[in-house]
């Protein structure tokens, strides 16, 4: 199992970083180009509604990558207002930025969790997708 971390400043100017790390992550693991696509939507929606909500402009996105065998999980956490579960509930899900990105990841990856960071300050979103490889 491999892990990344990445801590952004919460300003719309850092996400890419975000979908850089992906980048890289592909080219170690070999991931083909339809699926890094759908990885690089998903992470830039889960990582610009953290920025979004943000309380303050000295906050932070953090943003971890865990590839285990052909399984990427990616988890968002900020100090930004709490994801509402009820969120992956809703059929169809409200027209506001917030229900259509998730709605958005949702459509894009195998696995979806919302709720509040782990220390309770905060949210936390976190997605799965099962990697087809391409082949050289």
């Amino acid at each position: 199992m491999s892990s990344v971390r990445l801590k952004i400043p919460a300003k719309a100017e850092y996400v890419f970083f975000s979908r850089l790390v992906l980048t890289g992550l592909s080219r170690a693991t070999v991931i083909d180009e339809e699926t890094l696509s759908d990885l690089k939507v998903a992470v830039t929606e889960a990582c610009a509604r953290s920025v979004r909500s943000a309380p303050d402009e000295g906050a932070d996105v953090g943003v971890r990558y865990e590839l285990d065998g052909d399984v990427l999980t990616v988890e968002v956490e900020s100090a930004g207002s709490e994801f509402s579960p009820e969120l992956l509930e809703l059929e169809p899900h409200p027209l506001d930025e917030d229900g259509m990105g998730i709605a958005l990841v949702r459509a894009l990856v195998d696995d979806l969790e919302l709720g509040a960071a782990p220390d309770g300050r905060g949210s936390r979103l976190a997605f799965s997708k099962k990697l087809s490889r391409r082949s050289d």
